[in-house]
């Protein structure tokens, strides 16, 4: 799982069965992830996906959810 705080991403499947999210896109399918939100994908079979990132910003990727806090050491929830 991770998130941007900045970008803005657009994701077609070109090829496969892809997973965001827990709902489940095929081939010509567009996903729009905003900045702050989490997701989790998985390619179900071999697939394909193209990403677009809106507003990149160098480093704009964290892992886990936006709405977990870690201790400075990362390693203990707060």
């Amino acid at each position: 799982m991770h998130y941007h705080k900045i970008s803005t991403e657009i994701i077609l499947v070109t090829k496969g069965k892809f997973k965001i999210n827990e709902q489940t896109y095929l081939p010509g399918d567009i996903i729009v992830i905003e900045s702050g939100e989490a997701t989790e994908s998985l390619a179900l079979i071999d697939s394909e996906i193209v990403v677009v990132k809106i507003s990149r910003a160098k480093d704009d990727k964290y892992n886990g959810s936006p709405e977990l806090k870690y201790s400075e050491t990362g390693n203990q929830m707060l």
